[in-house]
């Protein structure tokens, strides 16, 4: 069984996995480690050092652009979002399964309570990771501004980057990398990321299949992440 490798830059920008996470408010961050580790990501902090001029600079259009297309909120995602970043109890074998339309002994719990592993008949595999992280509303809102400023310059389908609305029309699916899917709602302080990586038992390095399988992956993550939302929507 082979993990399907990604490049240096993308592993980069892997998130990572302990933060306190809350919709209402600012948290503080806290570090904590896992069993499965990821490199930390180099983006830059949510809110910029402050000016040196003494004027108060006006909210910027794209800002004002942000707050006039916000989506109208239609649930409280509290139970999702606002936990102890160690705890992916939000998540589980039976809704992995729910949302595959899948049996649930297809699905293993990983080595953590954060990971797991779908697995097929044909010998394929599909690892998922589930990572929380508090941004700051600011950022989240930047990030979801930057995801369809992506989506303008290279498509809707790109496999860089690109975005869908949830299915409870409220909050943003965004795709980053080809190896993760972000929950991103305007109303929240953090996110939940999925990163998703196929295996194969093939080693004959068909670009082809490994596209494929990628693809695959993706469409699960987003059927995984609305089914979140649906299930944690109060």
């Amino acid at each position: 069984m082979q993990y399907l490798r990604f490049g240096a830059r993308a592993a980069a920008l892997i998130l990572p996995l302990a933060f306190v996470i809350s919709c209402s408010s600012e948290s503080e961050t806290q570090s904590a480690s896992d069993k499965q580790q990821y490199p930390a990501t180099t983006a830059t902090e949510p809110d910029s050092a402050p000016q040196s001029q003494p004027e108060v600079s006006e909210p910027t259009p794209k800002s004002e652009t942000q707050v006039a297309d916000a989506l109208n909120q239609k649930g409280n995602y509290a139970s999702l979002f606002n936990r102890d970043p160690k705890n992916c109890d939000f998540v589980s074998r039976e809704i992995i399964a729910e949302a595959l339309e899948t049996s649930l002994d297809t699905i293993v719990q990983g080595s953590n309570e954060c990971t797991f592993h779908f697995k097929e008949v044909n010998g394929n595999s599909t690892r998922f990771y589930f990572a929380v992280e508090t941004w700051g509303n600011k950022r989240i809102l930047k990030e979801i501004q930057t995801a369809k400023e992506n989506a303008e310059m290279f498509g809707p389908d790109s496999t860089l980057s690109q975005y869908k609305i949830s299915d409870t029309g409220d909050t943003y699916l965004s795709m980053h990398q080809h190896r993760m899917v972000r929950i991103l709602n305007e109303t929240c302080d953090s996110m939940i990321g999925i990163i998703y990586n196929p295996k194969t038992d093939s080693a004959d390095g068909d670009l082809e299949k490994i596209k494929t399988l990628k693809a695959t992956a993706k469409d699960r993550t987003y059927k995984i992440a609305n089914l979140l939302l649906e299930k944690h929507q109060e």
